[in-house]
C-alpha cells in the first residue's frame, strides 16, 4: 500500500492539489488501480487531507474556480482604482464593480436564451462579466496600447464568447470568457505591432476605424462589413481596404506580439481558442496525450486549474526552466491536443 502512495502519479496528484488547493473526485480515481479496495480509497482520501488537498466533484470545483476568478477581478479592479489613470478609464472600473455577479443559475438560464437569440440576456451576461475584462487588461498594460483599449478589445472578446458559449459542455462562462478577452487583446498587440511601421498620420487614421470597428462590432453583434466601417468614418470602402491591407504582412508562428517577448503568435495560433476546442471533450482526458511537463505548461498557460493565466516568463520561473524551454513545450502540447482533437 505504502507503494502505491508513493508512486509517480500519486505524487504528483498531490504536488497538482498543493498548488492549486483541492483536485476532483475523477483525478484521483483516475491515478488508482480500478481493483483497489473502499479501504485503500478511504486512506488515500486521509492522506490528502492531510496535505490541505480538497477532493472536490467536477461542479464544486468549477464554482471554486468561479470565486477565484471574482476574486481577482476584485484585486486587479481596486489596484486600477488606486493607480493614476485617466478618469474615462477610472469612470469604466468604477461602473463595472457597481453591477453584480451572476449565480451559477443565472449564467446558465442567461447563457440559454443567449442561444435562442434573446439579445437583453446577452447584453446582462455581458454586462455582468466586465469586471473581468478590466482584470485581464491590467496584465498587458506596457506592451504598447493604453489601458483604454485593452479594454475595448477585450470587450470585443467578450462579445465575442457569449455569442458562442455552450452552457451544456459544462464549462463556467468566466473561464470561457477568459480566453476570448485574451485572444482579441493579443491580436490587438499584433496590429499594434504592425502600426509602428506606418506614418503618424496613417496611424492615426487606422486607429480610428480600429475604433470605429469595435464599436460597430459592440452595436451589431457582429463583425462589420468593409462598407458600414466605410460609410461611419466617412471614407471610402477602397481606403479602408487599403489601410487595413497595409498592416497585413506574412509572419512567423514565433514573431514576438507587441514590444514584450511574453505573447508570440502560439497564443492565437487558431481562430477558435483552445477552450472552444476542449469544450467538445472531456478536458482530462484530452490531456492525457501530454506528458506530465506539456500538461503542466498548459494548465498555467490557460489558467485551467482556476489560476490567472500565466505568461511564459512566469511559468518558466514557477517551473525553473527557461522561456524558450517553456515556449516549445506549449507549441509541441497544442500541436498534440490539435491532433487528439481531431482524431
Amino acid at each position: 500500500m505504502d507503494e502505491l502512495f508513493s508512486s509517480e502519479e500519486m505524487l504528483s496528484l498531490i504536488e497538482k492539489g498543493r498548488l492549486r488547493g483541492y483536485i476532483t473526485i475523477e483525478e484521483l480515481l483516475q491515478s488508482l488501480p480500478e481493483t483497489l479496495e473502499p479501504e485503500a480509497i478511504e486512506e488515500a482520501l486521509s492522506l490528502l487531507e492531510a496535505q490541505s488537498v480538497q477532493v472536490l466533484s467536477r461542479s464544486e470545483a468549477a464554482d471554486l474556480e468561479l470565486r477565484t476568478l471574482a476574486e481577482q477581478a476584485d484585486r486587479e479592479i481596486e489596484a486600477i482604482e488606486n493607480e493614476v489613470i485617466d478618469d474615462a478609464v477610472r469612470w469604466w472600473v468604477q461602473q463595472a464593480a457597481r453591477i453584480p455577479r451572476l449565480t451559477p443559475e443565472q449564467e446558465q438560464e442567461l447563457a440559454q436564451r443567449v442561444r435562442e437569440g434573446d439579445e437583453a440576456a446577452r447584453e446582462r451576461l455581458i454586462q455582468s462579466n466586465l469586471r473581468l475584462v478590466i482584470a485581464i487588461a491590467r496584465h498587458y498594460t506596457g506592451r504598447g496600447l493604453p489601458l483604454a483599449d485593452l479594454i475595448q478589445e477585450g470587450n470585443l472578446g467578450l462579445v465575442k464568447a457569449a455569442s458562442m458559449f455552450r452552457p451544456e459542455k459544462g464549462t463556467r462562462f468566466a473561464t470561457y470568457a477568459t480566453w476570448w478577452i485574451r485572444h482579441q487583446i493579443g491580436r490587438a498587440l499584433q496590429e499594434q505591432a504592425s502600426m509602428v511601421r506606418l506614418p503618424v498620420h496613417l496611424m492615426k487614421v487606422l486607429r480610428r476605424v480600429r475604433q470605429t470597428a469595435a464599436m460597430l462590432q459592440q452595436e451589431l453583434g457582429r463583425k462589420p462589413t468593409l462598407h458600414e466601417v466605410a460609410q461611419q468614418t466617412g471614407m471610402s470602402v477602397e481606403q479602408v481596404s487599403n489601410l487595413l491591407n497595409a498592416v497585413a504582412r506574412p509572419i512567423s508562428l514565433e514573431t514576438p506580439v507587441g514590444d514584450s517577448e511574453e505573447i508570440t503568435l502560439l497564443d492565437l495560433l487558431v481562430e477558435e481558442p483552445p477552450e472552444e476546442l476542449v469544450q467538445e471533450v472531456d478536458l482530462e482526458r484530452l490531456l492525457t496525450v501530454l506528458n506530465d511537463k506539456e500538461r503542466e505548461v498548459i494548465r498555467l498557460r490557460y489558467g485551467l486549474d482556476g489560476e490567472a493565466p500565466l505568461t511564459l516568463v512566469e511559468i518558466a520561473q514557477r517551473m525553473r526552466l527557461s522561456r524558450e524551454r517553456v515556449r516549445q513545450l506549449e507549441a509541441r502540447a497544442i500541436n498534440k491536443l490539435r491532433k487528439a482533437i481531431g482524431s
